[in-house]
């Protein structure tokens, strides 16, 4: 967890991508991109997916879910089917497509009708930093595991929208405009969400430090 400073995070999307030297134009600029998507170039959707399937999974392994007998590799599939069947009439996507595409798993998750839910998450069993493409992350030891699952276990006890916010920005790492749109938020709610919440979650983990004595 990083402290909060007040600040946004940066948007990735605006972020020059060293892979991108030598793709074509229309791989590397967002808005050819995804006009090449909308148009069903399969070359188009594999970029896309490889830029966020990855942190599309970790974030529905640490949402809680309606139906507990789908796993999060279940409900990212679906996003991208509804992805690609909404995205050539969808103005969102084109805007952020991430908190679009995120929004559109989040809803997966939480059940057609319902806006959140409450209760405990199912517990993380992959190693979350891998899932971000990063090696050699202690969560794959048991006190990495340790740390992950009392993490978890101080979410549980946050408000749902608290927790949610939190999940997005910490723990998957989107930026507060991506954030904003796959909650159905504004960015200044996302900041005021997320400054109350991560001061409730520091006392929690602090409690539950002094609980096990680590």
């Amino acid at each position: 967890m990083r402290r909060d400073t007040g600040s946004d995070r940066v948007d990735q999307s605006t972020v020059p991508d060293l892979r991108d030297r030598g793709r074509p134009a229309s791989m590397r600029d967002p808005v050819l991109l995804l006009t090449a998507a909308s148009a069903g170039d399969p070359e188009a959707w594999e970029e896309l997916y490889a830029r966020h399937a990855g942190r599309l999974v970790l974030f529905l392994s640490w949402l809680p879910t309606a139906d507990r007998s789908l796993s999060p590799q279940d409900l990212a599939a679906r996003a991208w089917l509804m992805a690609a069947s909404e995205l050539p009439r969808s103005r969102s996507a084109t805007r952020d497509f991430e908190g679009w595409l995120f929004g559109l798993a989040r809803r997966q998750a939480v059940g057609r009708g319902r806006t959140s839910i409450d209760g405990r998450r199912p517990r993380i069993e992959v190693d979350a930093d891998r899932s971000r493409g990063r090696t050699g992350s202690p969560t794959g030891s048991p006190a990495g595991h340790a740390r992950v699952d009392q993490l978890q276990r101080a979410l549980d006890d946050l408000d749902a929208r608290h927790a949610e916010v939190v999940t997005c920005v910490d723990v998957v790492g989107l930026s507060t405009r991506s954030t904003a749109t796959a909650l159905g938020m504004t960015r200044v709610g996302v900041r005021l969400v997320r400054r109350r919440a991560l001061r409730r979650l520091s006392t929690l983990l602090d409690e539950s430090l002094q609980r096990t004595g680590n």
